[in-house]
């Protein structure tokens, strides 16, 4: 047996030994005047006595002077005698941590009984904590990441129900450095798609993007209300490099709803297939794809909301009546008052698991946290156990490998009770 040195308690940083070997260099290098000693300290105190402002014929000083007559009691000096205070600051510090002092907040956190965004402790995953590779499908001859990054943050959007600030603070946060690192995170990820609206701004952000090295593939987000040209903005999706492209949810609504104008739809979806891109369409009603399947639309996949509505703000369902945009009469566009409490994006979750189990297409399930109502674990089990072949999520830089680790684990795992085939 080998025997070890016996050592004298425990010691935080460094043991007796080279404490004593610092202070004797201290010493032999520094003169003792320049230390800030009691007496000196003492000295300083004392000069500052109220009779040494008299005039000297009046002082009726009658002692000694004392000691350290070159004691200056300037800023220069008081700041050199405070020098080694810095150091004293970083071994108390070190001291309390070792003790356990440091935060009386972290262990009151640890204690408390309930969670409010005051009292949440949040730790962000790196791409070191990267588990694991995101699986792929198909629509059409192109390979697409289960999850697909959405459009939505980077342009602005939110919907945040009565939280006005949210779109404001979204657009002073994607700045386009940080739209740009999102979108290199995403990929490094292994997320391979994202959606986004054809705007001036995001288009030469993109050229950037692929200028240096960037390889994600994009999904165009488009209307086709502009009265001089319907086409417009699928134009510019598929002069910049779309791979396919799909036509808003809103607008499809107002085709479908409102105008009656299923026809519109079919001839948009038909140009887009004429330049060699994918074509879809994105709702938030069941209504849609049945109307368009009955009408005979060319629709390579459709985008349909889907999540479940147990989440404590979500519409009491005796007061739901139909799309807050299009069917509810009481709803108005431009004001967060009306039926719905919760604008609520998804009112027919087990009609559209009925009805898609059927539809032989892809199909893209969207707001499928309901604008973050819904836990990520939670909102993407429930959208690819009821049928969704890819989900569709807006997703802050920050979430994306809490995301991807999440999704990835779904997929692969032997829990996952899917019912209907995949497409795609």
């Amino acid at each position: 047996m080998v025997a070890s040195m016996p050592v004298e308690g425990n010691y935080l940083i460094v043991d007796k030994n080279l404490v004593e070997f610092f202070g004797l260099l201290v010493l032999a290098v520094f003169p003792a005047s320049a230390f800030p000693g009691i007496d000196r300290i003492r000295v300083f105190f004392h000069s500052r006595r109220p009779y040494n402002h008299l005039p000297p014929q009046k002082q009726n000083i009658t002692e000694e002077p004392l000691p350290y007559a070159d004691f200056s009691n300037s800023p220069r000096e008081l700041l050199k005698n405070l020098v080694t205070l810095p150091v004293l600051g970083v071994f108390t510090l070190a001291f309390l941590r070792k003790r356990g002092w440091f935060s009386s907040e972290e262990e009151a956190l640890k204690k408390t009984d309930s969670v409010t965004g005051a009292t949440k402790v949040y730790n962000f995953a790196s791409l070191e904590d990267l588990k694991g590779t995101l699986p792929t499908g198909k629509i059409g001859v192109v390979e697409i990441s289960r999850l697909i990054f959405g459009g939505n943050l980077i342009n602005g959007g939110a919907h945040a129900r009565d939280l006005i600030y949210v779109s404001p603070l979204l657009r002073k946060y994607f700045t386009d450095e940080k739209i740009l690192q999102s979108w290199f995170m995403a990929e490094q990820c292994g997320i391979n798609t994202m959606t986004t609206w054809p705007t001036l701004r995001v288009l030469q952000l993109f050229k950037i993007y692929r200028q240096r090295g960037g390889k994600i593939q994009w999904l165009g987000h488009c209307n086709i209300d502009n009265p001089k040209d319907p086409y417009t903005a699928l134009k510019q999706c598929i002069d910049n490099g779309a791979i396919g492209i799909y036509i808003a949810g809103d607008q499809v609504e107002q085709k479908v709803f409102v105008d009656h104008r299923v026809e519109d739809l079919g001839k948009a979806l038909d140009f887009i297939k004429e330049n060699k891109l994918f074509a879809g369409l994105a709702c938030h009603m069941l209504q849609v794809p049945i109307t368009c399947e009955e009408s005979g639309l060319n629709v390579d996949f459709y985008m349909k909301t889907l999540y479940p509505d147990n989440y404590w703000s979500a519409t009491p369902k005796d007061q739901r009546l139909a799309n807050v945009r299009i069917g509810d009469p009481k709803f108005e566009s431009k004001s967060a008052f009306g039926t719905y409490h919760d604008n609520i994006w998804c009112i027919d979750a087990e009609e559209t698991i009925a009805y898609m189990k059927n539809l032989h297409k892809p199909w893209i399930g969207f707001k499928v946290l309901a604008a973050g109502a819904i836990k990520p674990a939670d909102g993407f089990k429930y959208a690819f156990e009821n049928g969704a072949d890819f989900i569709h999520v807006g997703i802050f830089d920050f979430q994306i490998v809490d995301d991807v680790n999440i999704c990835s684990e779904i997929l692969a795992g032997s829990s996952l009770a899917r019912t209907r085939p995949w497409h795609g």
